[in-house]
């Protein structure tokens, strides 16, 4: 499986590809002349109608420059195509001389040509590299021992065939693309998130009123939803062992114990259930991920699709955070970070029919995204819901 790797024209940004994911896909560098545009044409028509495959060549982008230009017609494709041919050759052009009125003749090389052929032999990609037999000679010496192959108009159709089903039968080079993990969002699992959560708990069962009511084994947990709270916030730490649950919601409330209990009583009383932050969604996620291949060590590849019915069924009868979750809101929004992070490839994932793949590029860097960020995975560490 190819890695990922952080993009090399940004500062921040990661790839959304992978190296040879497109077997079905050649790109072509060449010259944009017009001179040399009928033998692109036949290596497009060869790709396209022998070999059935998607051929990609950068037209002049001068319109459209930046990055998304670059990124979407030339980087990208590089990365994930199956083959790359480069048409080393050059249009003929005349160069004047003002004071001896003459003329010479002379091969106009491309810097891009050039440029893409090196980024694609930095990514070690299966490379076809071609020239006009008229040119071989005036090659630049830093190319003129690789394994060029000439060629002229007449037969360039067949050897270009021959030249492919070899290039392709070829096994693809070792990855250099490594990958480079990301850094973790800024925000991990703490107060900012859910320290509210196990105060709603103890609201939800009334805990101040009926304190004497409540099974020992829920007096368990409540105190354990307690103390979970107090890591998370220290300043909770002194009710810690002092039977101090009503204290603990007046301080959060900032309300008396006598007004507190009679807004506990009341059948009118609301409780506003906190939603979990994106990141909690994605790093619950992650978890049900990693269940879900322990569960289907057959499986060579996880599909968004496959984890999400479950854990979307989970997250609204979750015991300690139920939600109603929002599929444009808040699940979408938490694949974008996992693809932020590495995690997410291909197409966007939209609905049950995506073939949006789950990447653990990193297992050390998997495992600790879900230590960061997955509710779950600390309540787990900490108590076992009855």
């Amino acid at each position: 499986m190819a890695e990922k790797s952080k993009c090399y024209w940004t500062k921040d940004s990661y790839c959304g590809v992978e190296i040879n994911q497109n077997d079905n896909e050649i790109f072509i560098i060449g010259s944009c002349d017009s001179t040399r545009r009928e033998y692109i044409d036949v290596i497009i028509d060869i790709a396209k109608n022998e070999f059935e495959m998607a051929a990609v060549f950068a037209e002049d982008l001068s319109q459209h420059n930046g990055y998304k230009a670059f990124c979407s017609n030339i980087c990208s494709p590089i990365i994930s195509s199956a083959l790359v041919i480069v048409d080393l050759s050059a249009p003929n052009i005349n160069i004047s001389c003002s004071s001896c009125n003459q003329e010479t003749e002379a091969l106009q090389q491309s810097v891009n040509v050039y440029w893409e052929y090196g980024y694609a032999c930095g990514l070690a990609k299966r490379i076809l590299l071609l020239i006009d037999e008229t040119q071989i000679n005036k090659l630049p010496f830093d190319v003129a021992d690789t394994q060029v192959e000439t060629y002229n108009l007449t037969n360039l159709r067949g050897k270009l065939i021959d030249l492919i089903n070899v290039k392709l039968s070829e096994p693809i080079p070792p990855n250099r693309y490594h990958f480079l993990p990301p850094p973790l969002p800024s925000t991990p699992i703490g107060p900012n998130d859910h320290r509210i959560q196990p105060l709603i708990e103890l609201v939800k069962y009334k805990a101040v009123d009926y304190y004497r009511e409540i099974k020992p084994e829920k007096k368990k947990e409540i105190f354990k939803l307690i103390e979970v709270l107090c890591i998370f916030k220290p300043i909770f730490q002194k009710y810690l062992g002092g039977g101090g649950i009503i204290q603990i919601m007046n301080d959060y409330f900032g309300i008396s114990q006598e007004d507190l209990k009679s807004h506990l009583k009341s059948d009118d009383t609301i409780v506003d259930i906190p939603r979990k932050s994106i990141l909690i969604i994605a790093g619950d996620f992650c978890l049900k991920v990693q269940k879900f291949k322990l569960e289907h060590p057959e499986l060579e590849q996880i599909l968004i699709r496959n984890v999400h019915g479950e854990f979307d069924t989970e997250i609204r009868s979750h015991k300690i955070f139920p939600q109603n979750m929002s599929f444009d809101r808040e699940f979408l929004p938490a694949l974008a970070e996992l693809r932020k992070c590495g995690f997410i490839r291909g197409e966007l994932y939209q609905d049950q029919n995506c073939d949006t793949k789950f990447i653990i590029p990193s297992q050390v860097y998997f495992k600790r995204f879900i230590e960061l960020y997955s509710l779950d995975y600390y309540f787990q560490q900490h108590f076992t819901l009855s």
